[in-house]
């Protein structure tokens, strides 16, 4: 194979298949589906002209040779990432990325002096815990803020505060339809925690947080969202045994590589809430 045909994605691919063991979890690492891992690590094969794994039944083993080339892999993609990466050349510039939901409560409130600044460029993305971590991802963002999902394991993060998610309405009591954001951990433990209740309900699904508080607000319904969103127009709903907790983090690739903006507001953010 000519070093000119190698795919960088397709070594990647095949060390985190070997780290992690799986070829469903290498998918979830980097956002691809399952078939492209394997069909990737099948043409890298096919390239080099022999086998890295052997399949067995709900499982692989490496080869021999396949232990040799993951050593190497691994030590090429190490190499190529340091060659890249370097600190932001922008040394005021802010590009962050957050949910709409810790936009209004987490970063707005604490960017006043840095948009005074006549030096700063700020650029705020919004979206899921799914995207911010894909911009990252495709560094588009440096640095991002979520509530932890459990599938943040590739990046760096930073513990900013902890807080419970909370079942609200207009009643404060369980109404119809129970309104969340798509399939995440507090979701699932609602539904599971309903399900051993033995009670039925009918559910409405949106992709924000704060459209799920609103959504409830304007219509008879419930929502489960973070605490940051109480407010003053829906009441407490009581579930006894069900409180998820939740983490909100700050999350990178790599600290050293934020800009000097982005490294006070972050610094800022932890002596603020970090305590």
């Amino acid at each position: 194979m000519k070093p000119e045909n190698l795919n960088l994605n397709a070594l990647k691919y095949f060390v985190d298949t070997v780290e992690l063991g799986s070829f469903s979890q290498a998918a979830e690492k980097n956002h691809v589906s399952r078939p492209a891992i394997s069909q990737s690590i099948l043409r890298l094969e096919d390239s080099i002209g022999f086998a890295l794994l052997n399949h067995k039944r709900k499982a692989f083993a490496l080869t021999e040779e396949g232990h040799s080339f993951y050593h190497k892999a691994k030590k090429s993609l190490a190499l190529v990432s340091e060659i890249f990466s370097s600190p932001s050349s922008d040394k005021a510039g802010l590009k962050i990325g957050c949910s709409a939901t810790l936009a209004e409560f987490l970063i707005i409130p604490n960017l006043e002096k840095f948009t005074k600044s006549t030096q700063t460029e700020l650029q705020i993305q919004f979206g899921t815990t799914a995207k911010v971590r894909q911009l990252i991802a495709d560094d588009e963002i440096n640095l991002g803020f979520l509530i932890d999902d459990g599938s943040t394991f590739e990046f760096q993060t930073v513990p900013l505060f902890e807080g419970h998610f909370v079942l609200l309405s207009k009643s404060g009591e369980l109404a119809n339809p129970v309104v969340t954001t798509f399939a995440r951990p507090e979701t699932l433990q609602l539904q599971q925690h309903l399900h051993k209740r033995k009670q039925t309900v009918k559910r409405v699904q949106i992709d924000s947080w704060k459209m799920c508080h609103h959504f409830a607000a304007s219509n008879s319904g419930t929502c489960l969202v973070p605490d940051l969103l109480p407010g003053k127009t829906l009441k407490p709903v009581s579930l006894p045994g069900f409180k998820p907790t939740y983490k909100v983090l700050a999350v990178m690739k790599n600290r050293n590589l934020l800009s000097e903006s982005e490294q006070r507001l972050l610094k800022e953010l932890e002596m603020k809430y970090s305590k």
